[in-house]
């Protein structure tokens, strides 16, 4: 993918639409609107591991419980977030080890 990464969080530029693919295989832990990231879906991995997508569309979106592996669709990329509106279209991801920001890089293959 195309992408421009800091230590903490990744953005990944994509088109709105776009479906969305989890990182890893999991359990889907969080689904909610957050004021800043918009429509937000959690991943739980295992081992205090988080993956977290935010700006995601309202429709098609996963539900909360289900089990996914690694490339299943959790969603479609939207234009929720208000902090990130004057961006261009993307998704925000983000990963997360017992709680902290952690580079995507080190914990998924192929990043």
């Amino acid at each position: 993918c195309t992408s421009v990464s800091s230590n903490a969080y990744r953005y990944t530029i994509v088109s709105r639409g776009d479906g969305v693919s989890a990182c890893a295989a999991g359990t889907v832990t969080r689904i909610e609107e957050d004021d800043k990231l918009g429509i937000v879906v959690e991943i739980n991995h295992g081992n205090n591991l988080l993956s977290v997508y935010g700006n995601l569309a309202g429709d098609d979106l996963i539900e909360l419980g289900e089990i996914v592996s690694r490339g299943d669709t959790i969603g479609k990329v939207g234009r929720t977030s208000l902090f990130e509106f004057g961006e261009d279209d993307h998704l925000h991801f983000e990963m997360r080890k017992n709680g902290d920001p952690v580079a995507p890089g080190s914990y998924i293959k192929g990043l």
